[in-house]
């Protein structure tokens, strides 16, 4: 009988779970966040002030799902950060 190997069965049960986040940091930024850029952008603003107060998504994520879908720059840290464009 082969051993089970608990090490992988972690890694793919954390592996499913940062995939998820990705997903909901992709629908979060979809939902809500681009129609506040675009609404800051009309209104003749170059910089918006985002903050994330969902606890189920990493900035991180939320962050590179907003640079893959506008050019801008982010500055700042936390769940409070910057865009700029």
């Amino acid at each position: 009988m082969e051993k089970l190997n608990l090490r992988a069965v972690a890694n793919q049960y954390h592996a499913n779970e940062a995939t998820k986040a990705r997903e909901r940091a992709a629908e979060l930024v979809k939902e809500e966040i681009l129609p506040m850029l675009t609404n800051a952008a009309k209104a003749g603003q170059y910089l918006c002030k985002v903050e994330v107060r969902r606890s189920d998504v990493f900035i991180g994520d939320v962050q590179e799902e907003i640079c893959k879908q506008v050019q801008c720059k982010i500055s700042g840290y936390g769940k409070t950060f910057t865009v700029h464009w």
